[in-house]
């Protein structure tokens, strides 16, 4: 990675007339390429006022040009030089000129700045000339993306704009996946939602997992009621489910076997499950769609290893047949069915190699299945990828943060650099209890960004490659820009992150919301502010049992929002929202220096 000032700086629009113009001098120029250029002159706007034309010709330019895209005119430049690898991109001025170019897929749709149906996919796809562009806004023009639309862009209002020359040519350092799931009751137009997610840079590329068992069902168990589902069917085989309580239900009982006693999960210790999900990973694989399948959507892509997902139904309605129940009977019981599982998914990765080296099985350590299993008594096979589900939204838990934290340790030394691990994060908690549970919505809540920071950034020096985080809008929005940049670049420092982000988005106003989120996060993570006896469901109390899970709830009832938010919590935290609001100037309210 090269990252340096190479000179005096260039002026790009002065006293509010352009002095530039962005060039799209491909042929035929990708869609990444297309939105980056919209979005380098959308925010160049928003500084300036000023509107950077766009054009395909260089030599029309009056004044500094710049360059997005690959086209003849890199070409001419050498640039770039070698070629790009994976997620590879570079902010360049050279000779004149100002490169924002990145490695991207071969997607040549035109885009519509106004609909974001036409961008370029989201996911298994190169769309790295963007990240150029917002690595330019951010380092070279000062520019934050926070949240949401227009309001949710940190920068400094001038008439004009100039830049320090920069150098940088790198890649994320999370190359397997980047993903987050915004949930709840926030909404926002799907168009600003994908222009976050495209500025946050995420990408989904090779090695994610979910629950992914469901097409096995509809060809073996019965006819669904959905008639495209009940043309699947072959033939009933119940050999290949699992034998558990009766009344047992999955999440196909509520759509497609609605009423009927289905089981809710397989039988790992079977054969034919084994033969049946080698075989889709194949069909798959070559290109094929599997009718009812999972991971259909899941495309090879250039330069990438490949991976399918395999995970059983999200329960622990385990099988109790004769063959799981004595197996692994020389480990604990309440680990024996993560070696089952385990065991499952490396005969399917075993016999979905013979079909193809390349294929690989892609799966959760979840809940049960969380602990590494001791090597000496099963070994994973070389083409498995491993994604932890880790609910660090409960880390200020004593128990939770030992069992869990020690598992994700036990994977990371063990196997990190054996395969691409993973972590599907959970910042969901205290709304998930509050709302969907408890039913009350006047909650404390749970805010934690120097936390979530100092676990992404341990994450990221583990060399975890990838990372998907499920996060309820929009209280832990903060948190997730933080665990996005430092999953992107490796050398972000949460802290810097952090400060710089109340002195931008808040302008005067941020010293008290940085004290604001600050005394949050040490009331929250303190457990002696917690009742001695825990009512939710496994809890009894903060130094006592808790649930050994992943995701971990049913936790903050009323009693514990009050026992947290006491009446002199609740006054100190107020006088802070009283002064950052008399602080607050919302004309000008945000002032931005670029990175040094």
């Amino acid at each position: 990675m090269a990252n340096g000032a190479l000179g005096a700086k260039v002026t790009l629009v002065k006293n509010g007339r352009p002095l530039a113009g962005i060039v799209i001098a491909a042929e035929k120029p990708t869609r990444s390429a297309q939105l980056a250029a919209f979005e380098l002159r959308h925010v160049v706007k928003l500084i300036t006022g000023a509107e950077l034309p766009i054009i395909t010709n260089s030599a029309a330019v009056q004044g500094v040009v710049i360059l997005v895209g690959e086209s003849e005119a890199t070409r001419k430049l050498n640039i770039p030089d070698p070629v790009f690898q994976g997620e590879e991109y570079l902010v360049q001025f050279a000779r004149g000129r100002i490169v924002l170019l990145g490695n991207d897929s071969p997607d040549y749709g035109k885009v519509d700045y106004a609909d974001e149906k036409t961008y370029p996919a989201l996911q298994y796809t190169y769309r790295s000339t963007t990240f150029a562009v917002y690595d330019f806004l951010e380092k070279c023009c000062g520019v934050r993306f926070y949240s949401f639309g227009d309001d949710g862009i940190a920068l400094e209002k001038r008439a004009t704009l100039a830049v320090h020359p920069l150098s940088i040519r790198t890649s994320p350092k999370m190359d397997a996946y980047r993903c987050l799931s915004l949930g709840g009751r926030f909404r926002v137009a799907p168009r600003d939602l994908r222009l976050l997610q495209m500025r946050w840079r995420l990408n989904n590329l090779f090695g994610s997992a979910n629950h992914s068992i469901y097409s096995i069902f509809y060809r073996y168990w019965g006819k669904s009621v959905l008639p495209h589902m009940a043309k699947l069917f072959i033939e009933k085989r119940p050999e290949y489910f699992a034998q558990a309580r009766p009344g047992s239900r999955n999440s196909l009982s509520e759509w497609s076997y609605p009423n009927e006693d289905i089981p809710a999960q397989l039988c790992p210790s079977h054969p034919g499950p084994v033969a049946y999900f080698a075989d889709e990973a194949f069909k798959v694989f070559q290109g094929e769609k599997v009718e009812g399948g999972y991971g259909n959507h899941v495309l090879r892509m250039t330069g990438q290893p490949w991976y399918y997902p395999i995970q059983e139904e999200d329960n622990q309605a385990w099988c109790q047949c004769a063959t799981c129940r004595n197996s692994f009977t020389n480990v604990l019981p309440e680990l024996r069915y993560g070696y089952l599982h385990f065991d499952w998914v490396n005969r399917i990765a075993a016999a979905a190699a013979k079909h193809n080296p390349a294929i690989g099985i892609s799966t959760l350590a979840y809940e049960s299945t969380l602990p590494y299993p001791d090597s000496g008594v099963l070994k994973l096979q070389t083409n498995i990828a491993v994604q932890m589900c880790l609910g660090i939204q409960f880390w200020y838990h004593p128990g939770v943060y030992a069992w869990q934290h020690t598992a994700y340790k036990d994977w990371a030394t063990n196997e990190g650099s054996r395969r691409p691990l993973g972590v599907w994060v959970y910042m969901l908690q205290p709304a998930w209890d509050a709302q969907l549970i408890y039913h009350y919505d006047q909650f404390f809540p749970v805010l934690y960004p120097w936390r979530a920071g100092r676990y992404f950034k341990e994450f990221v020096q583990d060399g975890v490659r990838g990372c998907f985080a499920e996060v309820r809008m929009p209280f832990n929005l903060l948190e997730a820009y933080v665990a996005c940049k430092v999953c992107f670049d490796a050398s972000a420092d949460p802290a810097q992150v952090i400060d710089e982000y109340f002195a931008l988005y808040y302008g005067k106003a941020g010293e008290p919301m940085r004290q604001f989120y600050k005394r949050i996060e040490e009331i929250t993570w303190n457990p002696a502010n917690y009742p001695a006896k825990l009512d939710g469901y496994g809890w009894t109390t903060m130094e006592g049992s808790f649930p050994r899970q992943s995701f971990t709830y049913n936790f903050n009832t009323e009693k514990v929002n009050w026992h947290l938010g006491t009446p002199e919590r609740m006054a100190e935290l107020q006088a802070l929202v009283d002064q950052a609001l008399s602080q607050a100037q919302p004309v000008q309210r945000i002032k931005s220096q670029p990175l040094k």
